[in-house]
């Protein structure tokens, strides 16, 4: 492209572009920057390393929240470090002074790269540490080589094309548009082909582990109530629509856990056909292949298309009504569609409560943007639509669950504001919290909450809240996409047009980091991001490759980026489900015992978090979650006041949440007798006991019935699931 002088002479003036520029008008990446930043860059990470292990060595840190302070710190005074010299010596700009907006954009960058570098790092170093069993400043080491790196590409990037822009890379971003209009393939042919894709991968991974496990469990159990017409039972926090949803297939005489399965199979497949119609309205046919590829091989939603987990039935509902307003804000609104964008967002609220608050935020957007586009319909009626259909769905599923149940089967997470812990930060006093004597005993201590005092409690868990959204958010998105993405608005210019048509995808990028920090956090809920990630990641990948392909550069590029990143999902879920499927081979043997040994319909307590409750819906027997105590004898005499006979402790639980009781594992627990031990994958004992007063009893050859009477757990905290503690995995 041809540069025009005079254009760029006042561009300058302007702080639009910098007299580096001009003289590396055709240069964007070449040798002198990359060798200059890499030498940078060696001295800052010699920085931070040293910084890091001088203050872990002082401090003896281990934990989440000290590594962050830790990690946060030594970054910023290699950030420090970096300003000076890149603008100094990289870029040559010494002596000149830049102009408010290109230092913005500097620190911006900066603050970007020191978020992405701790967030690698906590993430890098708990997976080291408890998957990979490695030292602890072996992990913090190696963890700081993964976030380092990391971050050294988007700060690279970051500067080069945002800060300090070249001449052709601001050309290209001003010239460029997506074609939206070229269509090689129909869209029923592309969703098709996308589809049958994703189901195939899912098979096969589906063909390493059938795990089912922690909250799926429960909601499996209200789904088989629903299907027996057992109302009574189906009567608990864990009922949503997901339940009815589940419950259907139970109806067609599939069993626990393929009705379980099924259940998130098929929302999970379908995932692909709203990502990549909206990503062939927004970008185009070939940014729609990428999209849709990437949702149907990322290891996530994968493993969750076939663990009995709701979320991919409410993401499918999520994004269908996203891409229903997208598709509206492009080819005209109209009153149809928002009814039924305000249906699935009706549908999705009575998975997930917190959908009301979705549902505004989009809402509001949809007025506020429409005005400043001068939308031509009336917007009053458009927003009164999209709530009708909100509405009807919501009052339809509520009034069906309360003449069913006397209970509406909404907003069973507002019990979660009672409690100060988080679990995945401070496992055994979330435990106590939870299962503690004063819960299990209903103590009047546990009595309804002030205000003040649900005030103190989220103050309490806020901080811990967001540490662990930093340290999750790696392991949920897990590809480079996002990197991609953030490229998008630097390599693209604005569209034609004043209204943003991915508006509502921005929002369901968004929220899950705005919300889910405020009431409770598991890496699960912040899955609505992974598509709008898909959606601009492949968009920047795309519009990089052309970028590229007009410098002359690798011709490759995009097959082997493309092949890359999806040969690199394949492989990672494949391990996922081996991983899953060897930690869970204890619960089938346990299962098998049970239904050889223990008469039908017998309660069992044991560890909660997801333990016991799995145990107990692979052999179809009910389950009571025990109390978390340090006094052995008070946990057996829990057991009797529950009626119960047996008990199963589960090493894992106990080393995590109450290793009081790590002794009694070889000791034995009081009044009563071992009957059956197992080990997990890890060498861990998972014990079997059952109280001395009763008398053996002959081996039973009949399997259990699977109408017998079943126990649901009380849902006295939900979110706090199996997943929690890695039942059915955190990475």
């Amino acid at each position: 492209m041809v540069c025009d002088s005079e254009r760029y002479a006042r561009e300058t003036e302007r702080g639009l572009v910098t007299i580096e520029q001009h003289n590396d008008q055709d240069e964007w990446l070449g040798v002198r920057h990359l060798g200059r930043y890499g030498l940078v860059g060696l001295l800052n990470t010699s920085i931070d390393f040293a910084l890091t292990n001088a203050m872990v060595i002082a401090t003896g840190a281990s934990n989440a929240a000290a590594l962050f302070v830790i990690s946060l710190t030594a970054c910023f005074v290699a950030t420090l470090n970096s300003y000076r010299l890149n603008k100094s010596w990289t870029f040559g700009l010494r002596g000149q002074q830049l102009p408010h907006t290109t230092l913005l954009k500097y620190f911006s960058v900066a603050f970007l790269a020191m978020m992405v570098n701790t967030s690698v790092f906590l993430f890098a170093y708990q997976f080291l540490t408890e998957q990979m069993q490695m030292g602890r400043l072996a992990s913090i080491n190696l963890a700081k080589v993964f976030a380092v790196g990391t971050a050294a590409i988007v700060a690279f990037l970051g500067f080069r094309i945002s800060v300090f822009r070249p001449a052709v890379v601001e050309m290209f971003r001003r010239s460029f548009r997506f074609d939206v209009l070229t269509q090689t393939t129909s869209l029923t042919k592309q969703l098709t082909v996308i589809v049958v894709g994703a189901a195939v991968v899912r098979v096969f991974y589906l063909m390493l582990t059938t795990a089912v496990s922690g909250e799926a469990t429960n909601y499996g159990w209200v789904a088989q109530s629903i299907a027996q017409g057992d109302w009574t039972a189906a009567r608990s926090g864990w009922l949503n629509l997901f339940c009815y949803w589940e419950a259907l297939f139970r109806i067609i005489g599939l069993g626990p856990i393929p009705g379980a399965i099924a259940a998130s199979l098929i929302p999970g497949v379908l995932l692909v056909c709203p990502i990549t119609w909206s990503a062939r309205c927004l970008y185009g046919e070939r940014v729609a292949w990428l999209a849709g590829w990437l949702t149907a091989f990322h290891p996530r939603l994968i493993a969750y298309s076939g663990n009995g987990f709701p979320d991919t039935f409410a993401l499918l509902l999520l994004s269908a009504a996203v891409s229903v307003l997208v598709a509206a804000s492009i080819k005209g609104m109209s009153y149809r569609q928002m009814l039924i964008a305000g249906l699935f967002l009706g549908a999705y609220f009575c998975v997930n409560n917190e959908g009301i608050v979705v549902t505004a935020i989009l809402l509001l957007g949809f007025v506020l943007l429409g005005r400043r586009a001068n939308v031509p319909v009336s917007l009053l009626r458009c927003s009164g639509c999209l709530v009708v259909g909100f509405m009807l769905f919501a009052a339809a599923y509520s009034s069906l669950t309360f003449a069913k149940t006397g209970d509406s089967g909404l907003f069973h997470k507002l019990s979660i504001f009672e409690t100060k812990y988080s679990v995945q930060l401070s496992p055994q006093s979330a435990a106590r919290e939870t299962y503690g004597i004063d819960r299990q005993d209903g103590s009047s201590s546990w009595g309804p909450l002030t205000p003040l005092e649900h005030l103190r409690n989220w103050g309490a868990r806020f901080p811990g809240n967001l540490l662990h959204t930093l340290r999750t958010t790696p392991g949920v998105l897990l590809t480079p996409m996002w990197f991609f993405a953030l490229l998008l608005p630097l390599f693209s210019g604005s569209k034609d047009g004043t209204l943003l048509p991915e508006w509502p995808w921005l929002v369901m990028l968004f929220f899950p980091f705005v919300i889910y920090p405020v009431i409770y956090v598991e890496a699960r809920f912040l899955f609505p991001a992974i598509l709008p990630v898909h959606l601009f990641g492949a968009a920047g990948l795309v519009v990089l490759a052309v970028f590229i392909g007009n410098q002359g550069y690798a011709a490759y590029f995009y097959p082997l980026a493309v092949g890359g990143v999806l040969a690199a999902c394949a492989i990672m879920a494949m391990w996922r489900g081996h991983q899953l499927e060897q930690g869970y081979q204890y619960n089938r043997q346990l299962a098998s015992w049970i239904q050889q040994h223990v008469p039908t319909g017998e309660t069992i307590v044991g560890d909660g978090y997801g333990f016991v409750s799995t145990t107990g819906f692979l052999a179809q027997y009910p389950t009571a979650n025990r109390l978390i105590h340090y006094d052995p004898q008070k946990v057996v005499d829990f057991v009797k006041a529950k009626h119960a006979e047996w008990l199963i402790l589960y090493e894992p639980f106990i080393v995590r949440v109450n290793p009081e009781l790590l002794p009694y594992l070889s000791r034995g627990m009081p009044e009563m007798t071992l009957q059956y031990q197992v080990t997990d994958n890890m060498n861990r004992r998972i014990q079997v006991y059952r109280l001395n007063s009763t008398q053996e009893f002959p081996q039973k050859n009949k399997e259990p019935q699977n109408g017998a009477t079943v126990g649901i757990p009380e849902r006295k905290n939900p979110g706090r699931g199996g997943a929690a503690l890695g039942i059915s995995g955190n990475y």
